[in-house]
Formats: structure tokens, sequence, C-alpha cells
């Protein structure tokens, strides 16, 4: 008796808020109806225990499991199957398995990491920025597995795309994701999500694969 009641409190514990869920599925369904997208968008570190707060602006395009970052000192591109991180400061590219991005790292999950794996709840109808929105609060269902505990998501009513992220994570640290403007199918071209050495002259390679 006292298990069955353990597992119908993980069961219902784990379960979403059916006007959450619909939001979410929504927004998925909404992004997965582009071939490819355009995301820019302004981020933001926090670390109040160092007194850290940066803010960047950046760029990614995305086709599928493929995606081409610009921030201000470092370009990160895929092509699914390999990551070339490039550094302008340093001239340096260090290649990688798309393994070692987390979730929370890969930008062409930002809008999808939340099909599975989340527990989520509505919180409000508000705007930001003058546009209608709705507010939602996710944990993941495995807290142990991720770096972060919560995010939270606003996400536009009309458009269906989301207009902020925000990852909470266990150290303190908070990384939010403001977008300013969401282009669904651009025309993006192959060679964006390939690492071209020769327009790097100089440039030194970490393979670390």
């Amino acid at each position: 008796m006292i298990a069955a009641v353990a597992v119908l409190s993980i069961n219902v514990q784990a379960q979403d808020d059916e006007r959450s869920r619909k939001v979410i599925n929504d927004m998925i369904e909404k992004v997965r109806s582009y071939s490819s997208m355009t995301i820019e968008f302004e981020t933001q570190f926090i670390d109040e225990e160092n007194d850290i707060n940066m803010l960047q602006v950046g760029v990614v395009q995305v086709n599928d499991k493929k995606f081409h970052l610009v921030l201000e000192e470092n370009t990160v591109i895929s092509n699914g199957e390999t990551v070339w991180t490039y550094s302008t400061d340093l001239n340096e590219v260090t290649i990688n398995d798309p393994e070692e991005l987390g979730d929370d790292m890969d930008p062409s999950q930002l809008f999808t990491m939340y099909e599975k794996g989340f527990k989520s709840v509505f919180l409000d109808e508000s705007t930001l920025n003058g546009k209608p929105v709705y507010e939602l609060k996710l944990f993941p269902l495995k807290p142990a597995e991720k770096p972060y505990h919560t995010v939270l998501l606003t996400v536009n009513e009309n458009t269906k795309i989301a207009e902020k992220v925000v990852l909470l994570y266990k150290e303190g640290n908070e990384v939010s994701y403001m977008i300013t403007k969401f282009t669904g199918d651009p025309t993006l071209p192959a060679d964006l999500f390939i690492f071209n050495k020769a327009k790097y002259p100089g440039v030194e390679v970490n393979d670390m694969r």
C-alpha cells in the first residue's frame, strides 16, 4: 500500500498542468514547422556571488541539428556531427563532438528541449515589451542530470514563439536569452554549418574528439 502511494505521488509530481503543456507543445509545433530559423537575441549571465553581470548580443542560424552561432568573442558552428568553437581573441578553434554540448548550451534546442523530461507549471498571462505572453516555470524530472534546477519560459501568445528563456543554475548563476528578432524559413547556405579553416589564416586547431 505504501509503495503504491509512493508511485502515485511520483506520477502526480511528474505531471504538467494542461495549460502549460499546451503552450509548450504549440511552441514546439510552431518551431518545427520551419525548416530553418534565424534568431537574434541578447544573452545575460549573472553571478551575484562574484559580482558578475555580463550582457552579450548574438545571432544564431539553425537548420535541424545544424547551427551557426555568433557572439561578440566566439563563433560556434555545428553540422550536426562536429562542433567547432572559434575564439576571435585567440584565433583558435576547438573541435568537439555534439554530445559534449548539454541541451542548455545547444542553440538548436533552445525552443524544443522541453518536449520531454520536464514538469511544467503555468504561472501567468502578462505582457513583455507590449506583447501578450504566457509565463511558465519548468523543472527537470531528473535534476541530478542537469546543471540547472529551473527554467523560466516566456512565450508570445500570438506567435507561439518564446520571447525569453531564463535558466537558473544550481550554483546560483542565471543565464537569460531575450529574443529580439525571429525569422522563420530563411535561406541558409550549406557551407554556413562548416568551419572553413582557410578563412582564418594562422588559426590554431585543438581537436578534442
